[in-house]
């Protein structure tokens, strides 16, 4: 497959529409907590402005990590 970028055909970035990321996990013996957050490092490094770009992990709370992290003191 090949693509071509055309760069007059990209909107301006003000005018870019704001782009919603749901990061969903469930077993982590299956995804470990390094593979998720890999990717969540790799979707927020994406060339798109940053007001415009949300990214939600979404966990079962099967994670000791994640129970750590959310835990409310």
């Amino acid at each position: 497959m090949n693509r071509t970028v055309v760069p007059e055909r990209l909107l301006p970035d003000g005018e870019l529409p704001t782009i919603d990321v749901f990061v969903c996990t469930a077993d982590p013996n299956k995804e470990p907590t390094v593979e998720i957050m890999n990717t969540v490092i790799l979707v927020v490094a994406l060339d798109y402005p940053p007001e415009k770009l949300h990214v939600y992990v979404s966990d079962d709370a099967g994670s000791d990590a994640t129970l750590c992290c959310t835990r409310k003191a």
